[in-house]
């Protein structure tokens, strides 16, 4: 248990820290190529708010990853060529802006595939061995859940845009998380803690749906006598404002 507990460990980190550097590239081309090419013409806003022919053509520039003759085609000035590149440092790249970091990149990339790959492994042979309690035990089915997205993240840097992209990233590493807060739960001495929490989020959910007709009354109430107000000039933002009152 406390190895595969190292091992999940190892996966986390190398997860969490693949995918800040993935934003933190996305950030940086995104700032140079706005800085460059105006708000309004950069690579992100044409793959995601303009129909340009241009990027429907070559729905491939939308992706985090672009090959060699692709990076040409890229619009914008020779440093954003390499902005985005993944696993091809050719074509004189060495004057990209963020070129010396995906050496790391690299690193972190393959112990997430390695570990995640790893950890498939063991979960195939936990269902050999228990098939018959594998599917009913809760904490295996999320650690299922976390190594499908996290590899489908990670194959999806090739395959996907990178608006499915960064989502599949994000959502691997929220559930990634949630599966470490679950893992813990199972040491000596911080189950009882685990069981607190738990009890605790079902008091908190049996509290919430107590109030709601009340916080929706008074939300409700305000929006239509207040709609100017910025506090209340939709029902969502209305129903916020009065839990936020309720708080304190």
């Amino acid at each position: 248990f406390f190895a595969n507990a190292l091992l999940y460990a190892i996966f986390l980190v190398s997860l969490t820290i693949l995918a800040f550097l993935q934003t933190m590239f996305l950030k940086d081309y995104d700032q140079a190529d706005a800085k460059i090419n105006g708000p309004n013409n950069t690579t992100h806003y044409h793959c995601s708010y303009n129909d340009d022919w241009r990027y429907k053509e070559h729905p491939q520039k939308c992706h985090f990853w672009y090959d060699k003759h692709l990076r040409h085609e890229v619009f914008g000035s020779h440093e954003l060529r390499c902005g985005m590149m993944f696993l091809n440092p050719l074509d004189n790249c060495a004057d990209g802006p963020i070129n010396g970091r995906f050496l790391s990149f690299y690193f972190f990339y393959f112990l997430t595939l390695l570990s995640s790959l790893i950890l498939l492994v063991v979960e195939w042979l936990k269902f050999c061995f228990t098939s018959n309690e594998y599917f009913r035990t809760k904490r295996y089915l999320i650690e299922i859940l976390v190594l499908v997205s996290t590899l489908g993240y990670l194959i999806g840097m090739f395959l996907f845009s990178r608006v499915i992209n960064l989502h599949l990233g994000a959502w691997s590493v929220f559930m990634a998380w949630i599966n470490m807060t679950v893992l813990l739960g199972h040491f000596p001495g911080i189950g009882v803690y685990m069981f607190m929490f738990k009890y605790v989020t079902q008091t908190i959910i049996i509290f919430v749906l107590v109030y709601a007709p009340l916080l929706i009354a008074f939300a409700f109430g305000f929006y239509l006598l207040l709609p100017r107000n910025s506090s209340f000039n939709d029902p969502f933002t209305s129903i916020l404002k009065v839990l936020s009152m309720m708080i304190g």
